[in-house]
């Protein structure tokens, strides 16, 4: 299930967006749609509330100027609309998962805030079932070969110059072949199933947390009373820097040394 949409976190605007299914190794979440950003490395849970049809709102969403990126995205998404099949996603084992904030914030009008986390989470490439395209292919081959033989038998009862011995071989031939096949079609869908019952069972609930390691913390202050520290991420650039409630931090040593060398408590 690809759709293109107008996606959008909570205090960011809407971006094109394509919906597409959940990889193993993620957990669905209710009410939410799985998508992915145009432009960007970004995959999202966005609540349903929060995507809207692509074409039936670009009108309303493309005339506001968001960089570059943004044209560039709007770009990618009507070229996936002409052409599908032509913009699928590279199979991957780590995505760039963007999360929204748990707490209440106010957006302030600055640049270097994101009000969502980026977290890398790893997954299970996801399959394009190739064996499965080539069991189908397969599959429709027989069809046509079995519409074949029905033609032929139909136009050789409709002369009357062929000999009944020749039509008895051929029906012969034909109930031989539907016969054939219809074995080797239920063994291939028999094979489908199992491997379409074997992708789920390794897409139940065995999501891993990732822990991210924090670099360093570049400043802080204090906001609805919480004390809140802006992170530099280890592994990632300066784009990805972002505010954290000092409870939620995990480096008892980095957060130490600056609250002594910032005189604080």
């Amino acid at each position: 299930m690809e759709e293109a949409v107008w996606a959008k976190l909570r205090y960011c605007p809407y971006w094109p967006a394509k919906i597409v299914n959940v990889p193993p190794g993620l957990k669905k979440q209710a009410r939410k749609f799985y998508v992915y950003f145009f432009g960007t490395d970004n995959y999202a849970f966005v609540q349903m509330d929060n995507t809207v049809s692509y074409l039936q709102n670009k009108s309303k969403y493309e005339k506001k100027w968001r960089g570059q990126k943004f044209s560039e995205a709007i770009a990618l998404c009507d070229e996936f609309i002409k052409n599908p099949n032509g913009s699928s996603l590279p199979a991957q084992k780590q995505i760039l998962l963007a999360k929204e904030y748990e707490f209440e914030v106010k957006k302030e009008k600055t640049n270097e805030d994101l009000w969502y986390t980026n977290e890398v989470v790893n997954v299970q490439p996801t399959e394009n079932c190739t064996d499965c395209v080539e069991k189908q292919t397969s599959i429709d081959s027989l069809k046509v070969e079995n519409q074949q033989l029905e033609t032929e038998l139909r136009r050789m009862k409709d002369d009357s110059d062929n000999k009944s011995q020749k039509i008895y071989e051929l029906e012969t031939a034909l109930k031989h072949t539907k016969d054939t096949h219809k074995i080797e079609i239920d063994e291939m869908n028999l094979k489908m199933q199992q491997f379409t019952s074997k992708r789920n069972d390794e897409s139940t609930d065995d999501k891993r947390d990732e822990q991210f390691e924090v670099e360093g913390l570049l400043d802080h202050k204090i906001q609805n009373g919480k004390d809140m520290f802006f992170v530099k991420w280890k592994g990632f650039n300066n784009r990805h820097n972002s505010w954290v409630q000092r409870s939620n931090l995990n480096c008892e040593k980095i957060l130490q040394q600056y609250l002594k060398s910032h005189k604080l408590k």
